[in-house]
């Protein structure tokens, strides 16, 4: 068995599917079953409506590919739904996840239950094989320190959050009041990442390559996150996988992820309380993590493809569904262009005036 990943993984600091795709490829390349080439592979994996490295266009690629290799089997890693922490403007873009994943995709990967209710519950067709996988970061980079100790004893609890999205929908609502409100003596707050606010106490830091992230974290006391629908953070996992109790929003997949290991909160009314409730028993918070290692993730990937090829059969796309589909895509990559183009222009009219 032979698996080509449709998705150009970026090095350094970049969006959590590319690192997680960067650590799928690695440990499935040292099984053997990594090929760099489409035609020499069983399955094609893709991953939603991205295609790596920040760019779209990932379904005329995949359609592109069935077209040429009708006898492959395509195995689709479902994000989202994306209009749930991107905003209605971006509801198209589950529209073609749906689209893409019944007419072309042979099986389904989801990142988290809540993932594959919430896009089951906007529409998405059943699969015959589908699969719940969460993701998991670098062990290499990502695991406790040998200090167990925290700041209660000796100064200020050490909060942390992480982004490398800028979006609005990523929690910056409950960072500004944490911002204002949050008690300085008592506690530190830093944050690493794009950020479209700044901070008047919150200490700002620009996205890290992972390994120095992975330091500060080890270097913190507790984990925040405010994101909102985020089916499977990897910013979380992170932070987990680094021996950090978390305090989360109750919104999308956080829950599952972090069991035991921290508390939820609902908005700017309970944040407070909740993290004072975690600050007080830290240690006991980190000693019920409990987050599935690369290696579990990696072989649970490894069974469901080898389940695919052994039972699956490629779906057979009609030529009239794939000229209408050619063409759609045509148009979106043509009105792209156009947008780029004109993003172009106006920055140099800006520049010039």
């Amino acid at each position: 068995m032979k698996i080509y990943f449709l998705y150009n993984v970026i090095e350094g600091p970049f969006g959590g599917a590319n690192q997680f795709f960067k650590m799928l490829k690695r440990y499935l390349g040292e099984k053997g079953v990594v090929t760099e080439s489409p035609e020499e592979a069983d399955i094609i994996v893709f991953n939603s409506h991205s295609f790596g490295g920040g760019k779209g266009g990932v379904f005329s690629k995949v359609l592109a590919l069935r077209k040429s290799y009708p006898e492959k089997l395509f195995v689709h890693r479902v994000d989202g739904p994306v209009n749930m922490y991107r905003g209605k403007k971006r509801l198209g873009i589950d529209r073609e996840i749906y689209r893409i994943n019944a007419l072309v995709s042979d099986a389904t990967v989801f990142q988290s239950y809540w993932s594959k209710k919430e896009n089951k519950r906007r529409g998405m067709a059943d699969h015959e094989y589908e699969v719940v996988i969460v993701n998991a970061p670098d062990p290499d980079i990502f695991y406790p320190g040998n200090d167990a100790s925290t700041a209660l004893d000796s100064g200020r609890i050490r909060i942390i959050a992480t982004s490398w999205s800028h979006h609005e929908g990523k929690g910056f609502d409950i960072y500004r009041f944490l911002d204002e409100h949050l008690d300085y003596g008592r506690y530190e707050m830093t944050f690493i990442g794009n950020s479209p606010v700044s901070f008047k106490h919150i200490r700002m830091i620009p996205p890290l390559e992972s390994r120095v992230l992975a330091q500060k974290l080890r270097e913190s006391d507790m984990f925040i996150t405010a994101s909102k629908n985020d089916p499977c953070s990897n910013a979380l996992l992170e932070a987990l996988h680094s021996g950090l109790p978390a305090v989360v929003r109750s919104s999308g997949g956080h829950p599952e992820l972090i069991g035991k290991g921290g508390e939820v909160f609902t908005d700017t009314t309970d944040v407070l309380a909740v993290i004072d409730r975690v600050a007080h028993h830290i240690s006991d918070y980190r000693s019920h993590i409990a987050v599935s290692s690369m290696e579990e993730v990696g072989s649970r990937y490894l069974a469901f493809f080898e389940c695919v090829v052994q039972e699956a059969r490629p779906r057979v796309l009609p030529p009239v569904a794939i000229f209408f589909l050619s063409l759609r895509y045509g148009v979106f990559r043509y009105i792209r262009i156009l947008k780029s183009i004109y993003r172009r222009m106006l920055k140099k009219v800006s520049s010039v005036l």
